[in-house]
């Protein structure tokens, strides 16, 4: 079936006569009615856009053609002429209901490969799905449950779509921005000279928090590791006193050792700005991989011991000497952080010692255990004089960050996840958290479900 007759206008006028008709439809219900309110004729007017959208859909599709024209299609391999061989249609949802493209396939012989060059031109994958319904469901997906993205998509966008569609898609998009991050990594390790800067200026303190937090898979519990790089800024609470806050934060995620992960990180660093900034900053709990790795990506970072876990250890030392959730805990746990604020690792030791040496020999193992977790990260806990030079010394950053991506998305009751699953969840809440999202599907091509960045 060829597409010769132009039916642009005969199109137009259809849709036309059909928008007019619907709209004296709803005037006429307005003037009849003195019971009428805004929210009927809003559901009214949205249900006719929707089915009036629809058909616009429709009539631009067909517009655009079948994909075969008078000059020949051309192999994508080899690039000789290619052999028309049938029309095949395909059901498409869109966000405005379903569309229809009829397509014209190609084989080449020699390549032994088939073409639908309507696909490529319309962003058509393998699925039945337009690419701003699939970029939707991840969206949406990013935040909720699969089951509640169905009923939202249905209940706001008048959109029907199954649980098992929305995984797929999600699961796609995902793996697509898992490969990439591997292939960029592989990459940018072959190259001689590290990646641009992709901010206009350097920062003048990077930092990088890094954590591992656990998912469950099938197989078990996994470990999957999130670093979170910002900057700061100083702001004046209303009693006076000055506060340290994140801002401008992106984040990293990898199910992969240590060493891909590291990779990841720096190259996100590199995007903004490590290799300019005038220092960097690394905060991290007590992990001997956070300080091998992670600050190993530059030369003399400043490393802190993030004290929000500084002070998880100080509570795990108080509910040995004074029970769990005790006042006298609370009360202990608040004057050694004051004292690790203030005075510095060595007073507050001095209290932990005394507290040991006063406790039973039960009591006491427990408290060494803590001493020894202090002690061999001193040079990590000057907090004095890093508060003093306006350091952001950690209130849990990185462990918002895991909360944030994973906790709060992958950890909810009863949720037990495939791997693939799992890492595309992650990923795409990764791009959707660090504002990366639209660089991304910008990129993304959803007939070869491949990433190229813009230029």
């Amino acid at each position: 079936m060829y597409h010769t007759t132009d039916r642009t206008e005969t199109v137009i006028d259809a849709l036309t006569a059909q928008f007019r008709d619907t709209l004296r439809e709803w005037a006429k219900k307005a003037k009849s009615s003195d019971t009428i309110t805004l929210y009927e004729m809003e559901q009214d007017v949205r249900t006719g856009l929707h089915a009036l959208g629809g058909k616009v859909m429709q009539g631009l599709v067909d517009m655009v053609g079948t994909g075969k024209t008078e000059a020949p299609v051309l192999c994508p391999e080899c690039a000789k002429p290619m052999a028309f061989v049938r029309y095949q249609g395909k059901s498409v949802e869109t966000l405005l209901g379903a569309v229809h493209p009829e397509r014209a396939y190609f084989h080449c012989a020699g390549c032994r490969q088939g073409h639908v060059p309507l696909d490529h031109q319309l962003g058509l994958g393998a699925d039945s799905l337009s690419g701003g319904l699939e970029e939707a469901i991840c969206l949406l997906a990013s935040h909720m449950p699969l089951e509640q993205v169905a009923d939202q998509l249905k209940r706001l966008l008048m959109v029907d779509i199954d649980d098992n569609t929305i995984q797929r898609a999600v699961i796609r998009v995902g793996s697509a921005m898992v490969a990439h991050q591997k292939q960029d990594g592989e990459r940018a390790w072959q190259e001689s000279e590290p990646p641009q800067m992709e901010v206009d200026e350097p920062p003048k303190r990077l930092y990088i928090s890094a954590d591992g937090t656990k998912i469950h898979l099938r197989s078990g519990w996994r470990e999957v590791k999130a670093a979170a790089l910002y900057e700061t800024r100083a702001t004046v609470k209303s009693d006076g006193t000055t506060e340290i806050r994140a801002v401008n934060i992106t984040y990293v995620i990898s199910f992969e050792p240590v060493e891909a992960f590291a990779r990841y990180v720096y190259l996100e660093a590199a995007r903004r700005g490590i290799e300019e900034a005038e220092e960097v900053v690394v905060l991290g709990d007590g992990a001997d991989w956070i300080w091998n790795h992670i600050a190993d990506l530059c030369d003399k970072p400043v490393e802190i011991l993030d004290f929000y876990h500084a002070s998880k250890h100080l509570e795990d030392a108080a509910k040995a000497l004074h029970g769990e959730d005790t006042p006298e805990a609370e009360e202990w746990t608040e004057q050694r952080c004051q004292e690790l604020l203030e005075e510095g690792p060595d007073e507050m030791l001095a209290s932990l010692w005394q507290a040991a040496g006063e406790a039973s020999a039960e009591v006491r193992k427990a408290v060494i255990k803590e001493i020894q977790y202090f002690t061999q990260r001193k040079h990590l806990m000057h907090y004095p004089e890093l508060r003093a030079a306006g350091y952001h010394i950690g209130s849990g950053s990185v462990e918002s960050a895991c909360k944030r991506l994973i906790g709060a998305r992958l950890k909810q009751g009863g949720m037990i996840w495939s791997r693939a699953g799992a890492q595309a969840m992650a990923h795409v809440r990764t791009k959707v958290l660090s504002r990366r999202w639209d660089r991304f599907w910008k990129g993304y091509d959803r007939v070869t479900q491949t990433y190229q960045p813009a230029a």
